[in-house]
Protein backbone atom coordinates (compact mmCIF):
# COMPACT_ATOMS: atom_id res chain seq x y z
CA UNK A 1 0.00 0.00 0.00
CA UNK A 2 1.35 3.55 -0.79
CA UNK A 3 1.86 6.35 1.75
CA UNK A 4 0.99 9.18 -0.35
CA UNK A 5 -1.48 10.21 -3.08
CA UNK A 6 -1.39 9.85 -6.41
CA UNK A 7 -2.06 12.52 -8.83
CA UNK A 8 -5.65 11.13 -9.19
CA UNK A 9 -6.60 10.43 -5.87
CA UNK A 10 -5.20 14.10 -5.30
CA UNK A 11 -7.68 15.66 -7.26
CA UNK A 12 -10.45 13.56 -6.12
CA UNK A 13 -9.43 14.64 -2.25
CA UNK A 14 -9.70 17.98 -4.00
CA UNK A 15 -13.29 17.34 -5.42
CA UNK A 16 -14.48 16.10 -2.09
CA UNK A 17 -12.90 19.24 -0.21
CA UNK A 18 -15.13 21.24 -2.00
CA UNK A 19 -18.51 20.03 -1.15
CA UNK A 20 -17.33 20.02 2.77
CA UNK A 21 -19.18 23.36 2.88
CA UNK A 22 -22.87 22.05 2.03
CA UNK A 23 -25.09 23.80 4.02
CA UNK A 24 -26.90 19.58 4.02
CA UNK A 25 -25.94 18.07 7.47
CA UNK A 26 -25.49 14.46 5.64
CA UNK A 27 -23.89 15.85 2.33
CA UNK A 28 -21.06 17.00 4.35
CA UNK A 29 -20.96 14.01 6.90
CA UNK A 30 -20.56 12.02 3.99
CA UNK A 31 -17.89 14.36 1.99
CA UNK A 32 -15.74 14.00 5.59
CA UNK A 33 -15.77 10.24 5.15
CA UNK A 34 -14.88 9.71 1.27
CA UNK A 35 -12.05 12.51 2.56
CA UNK A 36 -11.28 9.85 5.23
CA UNK A 37 -11.45 6.74 2.60
CA UNK A 38 -9.06 8.58 -0.18
CA UNK A 39 -6.62 9.10 2.61
CA UNK A 40 -6.73 5.48 4.24
CA UNK A 41 -7.02 4.10 0.66
CA UNK A 42 -3.64 5.34 0.12
CA UNK A 43 -2.47 4.46 3.71
CA UNK A 44 -2.30 7.59 4.90
CA UNK A 45 -4.80 6.63 8.17
CA UNK A 46 -4.48 10.60 9.65
CA UNK A 47 -4.02 14.50 8.35
CA UNK A 48 -0.90 14.43 11.01
CA UNK A 49 0.35 12.10 8.95
CA UNK A 50 -1.05 13.57 5.72
CA UNK A 51 1.91 16.25 6.29
CA UNK A 52 4.42 13.90 7.65
CA UNK A 53 3.84 13.77 11.22
CA UNK A 54 2.23 10.71 12.58
CA UNK A 55 3.03 6.56 11.76
CA UNK A 56 0.34 4.41 10.04
CA UNK A 57 -2.23 3.39 12.11
CA UNK A 58 -2.98 -0.55 12.66
CA UNK A 59 -5.57 -1.53 9.84
CA UNK A 60 -8.71 -3.39 11.08
CA UNK A 61 -10.47 -5.92 8.80
CA UNK A 62 -13.46 -4.67 7.24
CA UNK A 63 -17.68 -6.47 8.33
CA UNK A 64 -18.69 -9.11 5.70
CA UNK A 65 -20.68 -6.79 3.33
CA UNK A 66 -24.26 -8.26 2.71
CA UNK A 67 -24.27 -5.92 -0.48
CA UNK A 68 -25.48 -7.67 -3.88
CA UNK A 69 -22.35 -8.52 -6.13
CA UNK A 70 -24.16 -6.24 -9.06
CA UNK A 71 -24.19 -3.54 -6.64
CA UNK A 72 -20.70 -3.30 -6.35
CA UNK A 73 -19.94 -4.06 -9.86
CA UNK A 74 -21.77 -0.86 -10.74
CA UNK A 75 -19.58 1.19 -8.30
CA UNK A 76 -16.64 -0.41 -9.35
CA UNK A 77 -17.21 0.83 -13.01
CA UNK A 78 -18.06 4.22 -11.92
CA UNK A 79 -15.19 4.88 -9.76
CA UNK A 80 -13.35 3.97 -13.34
CA UNK A 81 -15.60 6.62 -14.98
CA UNK A 82 -15.11 9.00 -11.84
CA UNK A 83 -13.84 11.55 -14.09
CA UNK A 84 -17.27 11.87 -15.61
CA UNK A 85 -18.83 12.55 -12.61
CA UNK A 86 -20.12 15.46 -11.40
CA UNK A 87 -18.78 16.63 -7.90
CA UNK A 88 -22.46 15.50 -6.33
CA UNK A 89 -22.61 12.37 -7.86
CA UNK A 90 -18.45 11.27 -7.22
CA UNK A 91 -19.58 12.39 -3.56
CA UNK A 92 -22.56 10.10 -3.39
CA UNK A 93 -21.08 7.20 -5.30
CA UNK A 94 -18.51 7.28 -2.30
CA UNK A 95 -20.10 7.30 0.36
CA UNK A 96 -22.01 4.51 -0.89
CA UNK A 97 -18.86 2.66 -1.87
CA UNK A 98 -18.04 3.43 1.92
CA UNK A 99 -21.07 2.83 3.24
CA UNK A 100 -21.01 -1.04 1.52
CA UNK A 101 -17.07 -1.80 2.65
CA UNK A 102 -18.28 -0.97 6.28
CA UNK A 103 -21.21 -3.73 5.95
CA UNK A 104 -23.81 -1.23 5.97
CA UNK A 105 -27.29 -2.06 3.80
CA UNK A 106 -28.65 0.53 0.87
CA UNK A 107 -31.79 2.02 0.83
CA UNK A 108 -34.24 1.78 -1.98
CA UNK A 109 -33.59 5.24 -2.54
CA UNK A 110 -29.47 5.11 -2.69
CA UNK A 111 -30.17 2.42 -5.14
CA UNK A 112 -32.66 3.97 -7.19
CA UNK A 113 -30.08 7.06 -7.38
CA UNK A 114 -27.45 4.88 -7.80
CA UNK A 115 -28.74 3.11 -10.76
CA UNK A 116 -30.05 6.78 -11.91
CA UNK A 117 -26.23 7.27 -11.72
CA UNK A 118 -24.93 4.59 -13.48
CA UNK A 119 -27.65 4.72 -16.68
CA UNK A 120 -26.20 7.96 -17.29
CA UNK A 121 -22.79 7.54 -17.13
CA UNK A 122 -21.74 4.04 -18.04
Amino acid sequence: MSTSLSPSSRLKLARVLNLLTSPVDGEALATAHAAHRLLKDAGLYSFEQVIGAAPPAPASPAPPSRVAPAVRGILARLDEVSDELTDWEFSFVDSLRYQVAHGQVLTAKQLGKLEQIARARL
